[in-house]
């Protein structure tokens, strides 16, 4: 044990690499280091101790391998998908079919959908972006794309026939995967794919 006036940017380091080494995750050993942070400013203010800068103590954050689906797991997605009229569904058979971003879906709007042509026009883009004067840490800006975003896709025939049924439920003015006049959250998306998947 050490006394609290003890306490240096090596020791903590020297702790923080010990929880790693035990198995703990690069997020959890991150949310521990804010916690001392936190605590140690209190008493830094407080008891007149020695500044600490915890920002030279750096946690490597774990490095995810992509994983990437065999054929059959692909097929087996795409045949779950196009039973399943939503609008996680319906992100996935766009991503799968035709390519398309997750900004690009999200900044779709029904109008972009030309069934006539088979046709889906892509002239906006959505953009996660900070904005702490909404009270809130990320917001959605969408804005006007150039070429080579600016584009028209093909719709592939399975995708043509999910869109028709689909289209069918949903107000002609909101965006295809919100189905309000809102767009679509990222991480609401993202999470509809880990569930299925």
């Amino acid at each position: 044990m050490f006394e609290l006036e003890q306490l240096n940017i090596e020791i903590i380091k020297q702790y923080l690499m010990k929880l790693i080494n035990k198995g703990l995750s690069s997020s959890i050993v991150q949310s521990i280091k804010n916690v001392l942070k936190a605590i140690y400013i209190t008493y830094e203010d407080q008891y007149g101790l020695n500044h600490i800068n915890f920002s030279l103590v750096k946690i490597e954050q774990d490095k995810k391998e992509n994983e990437y689906l065999t054929d059959k797991q692909f097929n087996q997605l795409h045949q779950y998908c196009m039973k399943e009229k939503n609008d996680i569904c319906l992100s996935i058979l766009l991503a799968m079919d035709t390519g398309m971003m997750i900004g690009e879906m999200c900044a779709l709007k029904v109008s972009d959908i030309d069934l006539d042509k088979q046709l889906i026009h892509i002239s906006k883009r959505t953009q996660r972006i900070k904005n702490d004067e909404e009270g809130s840490k990320t917001v959605y800006d969408i804005y006007e794309v150039e070429w080579p975003i600016l584009r028209d896709i093909t719709i592939p025939k399975e995708l043509f026939f999910y869109l028709q049924e689909y289209l069918d439920y949903v107000d002609k003015d909101c965006y295809l995967t919100s189905c309000q006049d809102v767009v679509s959250d990222f991480t609401k998306l993202q999470r509809g794919l880990d569930r299925i998947g």
